[in-house]
This record gives structure tokens, C-alpha cells and sequence, in this order.
């Protein structure tokens, strides 16, 4: 059985100097923080585990400077990696078309809450529909 282990460390002091623009720095923290939030993104964002993840890496890298605490770095790159990775999530669900088979074809009982005999009509339908008594005309 396989020993599960957490991510590498990473030093405080490269922290600080990527946060200083130290090239070197940044493309080291780039090799160290790169796969760990790719195995963050992944589940979340599912096919589109990698255009996450950029995105994710995107945000950690401009908003780095905004990190008060150098050895919370995983820390805070998981609350941007999951936020960005639901977000990508929710635009590529948004961006699917519904597949013709799963609309509803008339008659079918998905359809019967739009009956005109059905309680719930009265809330969906406008006003002018309905008689004074607050049923359907």
C-alpha cells in the first residue's frame, strides 16, 4: 500500500522573491505549484481540468503579491484553484446545448405541470388568465 503523501515544500524565501519579480523564482514556484493544482482543478472541472488549472495559475501568479503569509501558499493556491475551477465548470455547462432527445416532446408526462387543470398554473400563468376567484378562465 502505497504511503499517501502531501505536496513538496516550498521555501518561504522563494515565496518571497517570486513576490519581488526574482524570474527565476517565479519559474521555480511555476515546476512547484503547477501540478498540484492541476490535481485540484482536475475533479472539479473534469474535461476542462486544464483550462482551469491555467486559469487558476493565471490568478495566483497576478494576485501573488497579495499574499501576506509565504509559507500559506498551498493554502491559498487551493481557494483560487477551486474557485476557478468551478467557474470554468459552470461557463462549460453553460455553453452545452441541450441534446434533442432529452426536450420533451408534447404530450409527454414531464409536460403535465403545464395542464391548465394544474395548481401550478396559476402562479405561471399571468394575471389576465385568471378569473377574480383566482382560478383559470
Amino acid at each position: 500500500m502505497a504511503l499517501m503523501t502531501g505536496p513538496p515544500e516550498i521555501d518561504p524565501a522563494l515565496v518571497r522573491a517570486a513576490q519581488r519579480g526574482d524570474r527565476i523564482a517565479v519559474a521555480d514556484l511555476m515546476d512547484a505549484l503547477a501540478p498540484y493544482v492541476g490535481r485540484v482543478c482536475g475533479p472539479i472541472a473534469l474535461q476542462d481540468g486544464p483550462d482551469a488549472a491555467q486559469e487558476a495559475l493565471i490568478a495566483i501568479f497576478k494576485n501573488l503579491g497579495g499574499l501576506h503569509e509565504p509559507g500559506a501558499i498551498y493554502g491559498w493556491a487551493r481557494a483560487i484553484a477551486v474557485r476557478e475551477a468551478v467557474r470554468v465548470a459552470r461557463k462549460a455547462a453553460r455553453a452545452l446545448p441541450a441534446e434533442l432527445a432529452d426536450i420533451p416532446a408534447p404530450g409527454d408526462p414531464q409536460l403535465q405541470i403545464f395542464n391548465s387543470r394544474c395548481p401550478l398554473m396559476f402562479y405561471l400563468v399571468p394575471g389576465p388568465a385568471r378569473s377574480r376567484r383566482g382560478s383559470l378562465r
